[in-house]
C-alpha cells in the first residue's frame, strides 16, 4: 500500500477502537493522530535493508510500542512536575503514562501490517522465520484500494470527531 492507504487505515482502526472502547475526545484525537503518524514508520527501511523484513513483523510492532511507550512515560516524568498548570489537570499514573506512548505506535504499525497483509506481496508477521502471510485482495500498488482506505478511514475519523 502506499502512504495514503496506510494513513487511512490507520485511522480507521484507531476509529474503530476509539469508538469501541468508548474513549474521551481528547483520547480519542491522541489515538487518531498517533497511530496516523506512526502507520508508515514499517516503510523507513526502503533504503537501508530488503523491504519488508523485520519492520513488517509482530516483534518491530511490540518494540516501536515499547519503545514510545517508554519515551512518553519519560518525557512526562520529567515535565510534569516542572508544569504545574497542566500537572493538577493531567493526572497520569506510570502505566497511563506509558499506554498512552504505547498503544498508538502500536496501533499504526500494526495497522500497516494489516495493509500489507491484504496485498499479494505477504508480510513476514512471526519474523525471523521466513515464511510470508498474505491475504492476497489486493497489489501494493492498487489505486482503488488505497484511495478507499484513505476516503474511509478520514470518513471513520470525521464521523466519530463530530459524534463525540
Amino acid at each position: 500500500m502506499n502512504r495514503l492507504g496506510h494513513v487511512g487505515l490507520a485511522l480507521l482502526v484507531a476509529s474503530g477502537g476509539a469508538a469501541l472502547l468508548g474513549l474521551p475526545l481528547f483520547y480519542t484525537l491522541w489515538l487518531c493522530a498517533g497511530a496516523a503518524a506512526f502507520s508508515s514508520v514499517p516503510d523507513w527501511d526502503v533504503n537501508w535493508q530488503r523491504h519488508r523484513g523485520i519492520t513488517h513483523s509482530l516483534t518491530f510492532m511490540l518494540a516501536v510500542g515499547f519503545a514510545v511507550g517508554v519515551a512518553v512515560l519519560l518525557a512526562l516524568s520529567y515535565l510534569l512536575p516542572r508544569l504545574p498548570f497542566v500537572a493538577g489537570r493531567l493526572r497520569l499514573s506510570f502505566l497511563g503514562a506509558f499506554t498512552a506512548g504505547f498503544f498508538p505506535a502500536a496501533c499504526g504499525v500494526g495497522s500497516h501490517l494489516l495493509g500489507d497483509l491484504l496485498t499479494f506481496s505477504g508480510v513476514p508477521l512471526l519474523w525471523p522465520s521466513g515464511r510470508l502471510y498474505s491475504l492476497g485482495m489486493f497489489k501494493s500498488s492498487d489505486l482503488a484500494a488505497n484511495v478507499g482506505f484513505g476516503l474511509a478511514g478520514f470518513a471513520a475519523f470525521l464521523l466519530l470527531f463530530f459524534l463525540k
